[in-house]
């Protein structure tokens, strides 16, 4: 009794109650059941979903296509979503945290061996600018970046070779962990293209570590062969629950329509 009853995502829960008097807002305001955070993320993300490729890097790291069927595969999960579709996603172990260990090991070796304590925001921008000096394929050095596993294989660990006396720098390994963080991601979508999933022709990308990156951008770009767009809002699945509001309260006739608002900018 103390639950509210069951209604779909983006249909009217009830009315706004009179304790929220002080907040300016009157009762009785619609409110619209929301849905998850990574499905109003998908949907605040992209103008238009059945043609794109959502890559999202925070701390971990996503990519997502809309899909019609439940097939899944190795690393990939199917969400319910909206309007009767689901999300594929393959939602790997590598992202954000994954540069930020890089990072961190770059301020160790000035601890232990210089003695000095850097700035971790200055030594992520001067990790992106060494990345951005050094050629695509870091000449020659690779690395598989599963330092924490995968979901199939926790146990697992990450590999690096073509190590030289000339590609061995924090440029180019900062440039090979990069890459191979992109290259975990274009393997979980070509996962999904051997279910059936139909090549996407947009890519877009979202979160801090696609915002805050442009050599991570820049690669995803040459792997995916397709110029990545970024929202020009910020936050993406306050914005997704936003347009199922503005199709509860009928100012869009559709998830499709409201999808035309969404915007992109260069970062």
């Amino acid at each position: 009794d103390m639950l509210p009853a069951l209604v779909e995502s983006g249909t009217q829960a009830g009315g706004l109650t009179v304790g929220w008097a002080d907040t300016g807002l009157a009762p009785g305001i619609p409110v619209c059941a929301a849905c998850g955070d990574n499905q109003a993320s998908f949907l605040g993300s992209l103008s238009d979903p059945d043609r794109s490729i959502l890559i999202n890097v925070g701390t971990g790291g996503q990519v997502s296509v809309s899909v019609v069927s439940t097939s899944v595969g190795p690393g990939l999960e199917a969400r319910p979503h909206v309007d009767g579709q689901y999300i594929l996603v393959g939602a790997g172990l590598v992202g954000g945290r994954t540069y930020a260990w890089l990072r961190d090991f770059y301020l160790e070796v000035g601890r232990q061996l210089f003695d000095v304590d850097g700035d971790a925001e200055a030594v992520y921008e001067r990790m992106t600018d060494l990345a951005d000096q050094v050629a695509p394929g870091a000449e020659g050095l690779w690395v598989e970046p599963l330092l924490t596993g995968t979901r199939e294989e926790p146990g697992r660990r990450g590999k690096m070779d073509g190590i030289g006396t000339a590609n061995f720098s924090p440029g180019h390994l900062s440039r090979a962990i990069l890459e191979g963080m992109v290259a975990q991601f274009r393997q979980l979508y070509e996962g999904a293209n051997t279910l059936g999933v139909e090549e996407r022709r947009l890519l877009v990308g979202a979160g801090n570590g696609i915002r805050k990156n442009r050599v991570l951008r820049e690669i995803a770009e040459a792997q995916f062969g397709l110029r990545m767009q970024v929202p020009a809002h910020t936050e993406e699945a306050a914005f997704g629950a936003a347009m199922l509001a503005m199709v509860m309260s009928g100012d869009k006739a559709s998830l499709k329509e409201a999808g035309k608002i969404v915007r992109y900018s260069d970062c």
